[in-house]
C-alpha cells in the first residue's frame, strides 16, 4: 500500500483537471490525462502542495472514484508521482516510478482540505463537486 508522506523531494507540481473525462477503470484517469488541462506550480507553491500531499491523514475509502482533480509531481523535469484524488469517497489512484499505486485517505482533514482548497484555487473551480 502506497503511503503520500514517502511523496520524494519535487520542483514543481501539475494539477489536473479530470472532470471530463472518463476513465473505464479507476487506475486509469491519469493515464488518459496526458491533455487534460492542468496548471503548473514551482517553487514554494509547489512545496506548499507537496506537503499538502505528504500530510494527508490515513482513512477508509467508498467503492466510487470520481475524481476532480489529480496531481503530477515533478523532479528535475521527470514525474515521479501522478495520482487522481476523489474527495468523496477518499481514495486515491495513480503511478509513481512505473508501479500503480493506490491509497486511502480521511478527506475531511485538514491536510486534505487545504490539498483540495488550493487545487480549487490554482485551477479556478472553486463551483466543482468534490468528486
Amino acid at each position: 500500500m502506497y503511503n503520500p508522506k514517502f511523496l520524494p523531494a519535487i520542483d514543481s507540481v501539475e494539477i489536473v483537471d479530470l472532470r471530463h473525462l472518463n476513465a473505464n477503470r479507476v487506475s486509469d484517469y491519469m493515464d488518459i490525462a496526458s491533455n487534460a488541462p492542468y496548471q503548473r506550480l514551482d517553487g514554494d507553491s509547489a512545496q506548499l502542495f507537496a506537503n499538502a500531499w505528504r500530510s494527508l491523514c490515513s482513512g477508509m475509502a467508498a467503492r466510487c472514484h470520481i475524481p476532480p482533480i489529480g496531481f503530477r509531481f515533478i523532479s528535475d523535469g521527470a514525474i515521479v508521482l501522478e495520482a487522481s484524488v476523489c474527495w468523496r469517497c477518499n481514495n486515491a489512484y495513480g503511478i509513481q516510478n512505473g508501479n500503480s499505486i493506490s491509497f486511502e485517505f480521511d478527506s475531511e482533514c485538514d491536510s486534505a482540505q487545504q490539498l483540495l482548497a488550493s487545487a480549487k484555487q490554482v485551477m479556478g473551480m472553486q463551483d466543482i463537486n468534490d468528486g
